[in-house]
């Protein structure tokens, strides 16, 4: 039929927005494909905001990022997420494991937002060590994280490279080809 799009999960059949657009937006939203946000709170939403990085990483300090911080827990709040923001943690991920062993069967959604400094290799700790993106994903993976299996898991990374300095610097280190 002109202007609509069929399903490809469920083969249901829909209207684009404009029935021109043949990759256009769709009006309807196929329910096998919508997460359903009921519960009270919705999830967690775990927020890291690295700022001060030690002197010997040569990271600067990420101005800006308390405002960002602020702004993240009032929107999540306000989306009844369950907030916990933590400030300058190291590259070590005992905060995510935790996070990942949790029971989230009463939950709908995990949120992680992580706010550093990053490389090509990962996110950067207070103490200038990485920990891969990949690495953080899976601990949230349907194995790793039964309880969220088939429940979204979104992650946020506002993770600024620096400038120019911070790419020589990189480059120098190995973190950049």
């Amino acid at each position: 039929l002109e202007g609509t799009k069929r399903c490809v999960i469920c083969k249901a059949v829909f209207r684009l927005c404009n029935p021109s657009m043949k990759r256009g937006c769709l009006i309807a939203t196929c329910a096998c494909q919508v997460y359903e946000l009921k519960a009270d709170p919705c999830g967690h939403c775990l927020i890291i905001n690295n700022v001060n990085f030690s002197r010997d990483s040569h990271l600067l300090t990420r101005d800006g990022s308390d405002v960002d911080c602020r702004k993240l827990e009032k929107r999540f709040k306000a989306l009844r997420f369950n907030v916990l923001t933590r400030r300058n943690l190291e590259a070590k991920v005992r905060l995510l494991r935790k996070l990942a062993r949790e029971d989230h069967r009463a939950l709908d959604c995990c949120v992680v937002v992580i706010l550093s400094h990053g490389c090509q290799v990962g996110i950067y700790g207070t103490d200038g060590k990485t920990v891969p993106v990949e690495e953080i994903v899976n601990y949230f993976n349907g194995y790793n994280c039964p309880s969220l299996r088939g429940k979204p898991k979104l992650f946020f990374i506002q993770a600024c490279g620096g400038g120019e300095y911070l790419f020589w610097l990189l480059k120098r280190i190995g973190c950049w080809a």
